[in-house]
């Protein structure tokens, strides 16, 4: 029987180089996992998956907008950064990006204010070497509120920008 680590769910793997290995999966983080003496130490690399690391990106993004505006009041560079860095690298993984707005003013209005901050987020995109297929963009104006838009705090929550990787 082989050994278990307790902070994995990956056997010991005795005898057998790491790269050898073929009960290990390919898009698992590095670990070390401890030979049943604690003398010798297998290391095994793997990749993260490019396309479940830019999602996790996006998922922890926040980029919201003044009032009215295409002026953006938060956006965390080093993770666009890391996600241009990805994208340049993988040309098959592409990004949605989708503009919202809070509900003041009409449906027209806010519809081409969101069309609007979408554009400047993939504008930042490109600048970051980020090619022209690999986005697209669209708007929902104030049809998908990420929260009511009931007080000023709220509204000001749904101005903002959502990416999705593809």
């Amino acid at each position: 029987m082989t050994p278990e680590c307790p902070e994995s769910s990956l056997p010991v793997l005795k005898d057998k180089p790491a790269e050898v290995a073929d009960n290990v999966p390919a898009t698992e983080p590095s670990t070390v996992l401890p030979d049943k003496d604690s003398t010798n130490v297998n290391t095994i690399t793997k990749k993260i998956d490019p396309y479940d690391r830019a999602r996790a990106i996006v998922d922890s993004l926040i980029i919201r907008f003044r009032f009215n505006s295409i002026v953006y009041i938060s956006l965390q560079s080093n993770r666009i950064d890391e996600l241009s860095n990805i994208l340049k690298s993988n040309p098959d993984i592409s990004l949605l990006i989708t503009g919202h707005t809070c509900n003041i003013g009409s449906r027209k209005v806010n519809y081409r204010l969101g069309k609007k901050r979408a554009l400047t987020v993939k504008k930042l995109f490109l600048k970051h070497g980020i090619a022209t297929h690999q986005i697209q963009t669209q708007s929902k104006a104030f049809d998908e509120p990420l929260v009511p838009n009931n007080t000023v705090k709220n509204r000001a929550k749904n101005r903002r920008v959502q990416l999705i990787v593809k």
